[in-house]
């Protein structure tokens, strides 16, 4: 007998919460979703909609300490963070200041939180990390 076909991996809730449905009256399992008849029919349309983009070969991003996440930072690229955080505030800006402030103000960076990624978009869009140094530093 084959080996069941995995449908829910391992970053499914993840994407659930990103999609702002991350308190359905759902559980899972690799296999299964249970308890899709509590859900409401907007709530069963917003679930179906985050199945539908779900990969569930795709691998959760790591949780790294902040040694490990800034020793991935070439010299260059945290010189153009600091320089950026430095014109933010003398223009009297938060930028991604206080984004970056929350991601590293604890002991570890958890690359799959919403807040993270949000940081590696903005450090991507101001011109401070490459899309492709972003995927390897936040991966």
């Amino acid at each position: 007998m084959a080996d069941p076909v995995i449908l829910y991996g391992p970053t499914f809730g993840d994407e659930l919460a990103a999609a702002g449905w991350g308190g359905l009256p759902i559980s899972w399992s690799p296999y299964e979703i249970f308890g899709r008849q509590n859900c409401t029919p907007e709530q069963d349309a917003g679930l179906q909609s985050v199945i539908n983009a779900h990969d569930p070969t795709k691998k959760q991003a790591p949780t790294l300490t902040i040694d490990e996440f800034i020793s991935r930072w070439t010299n260059a690229e945290y010189l153009a963070l600091l320089k950026k955080r430095r014109d933010d505030i003398a223009a009297n800006k938060i930028g991604n200041a206080k984004n970056w402030d929350q991601v590293c103000g604890g002991e570890m960076v958890n690359c799959n939180k919403q807040k993270t990624q949000s940081l590696k978009a903005d450090l991507v869009t101001d011109g401070i990390l490459t899309q492709a140094r972003a995927d390897v530093i936040f991966s």
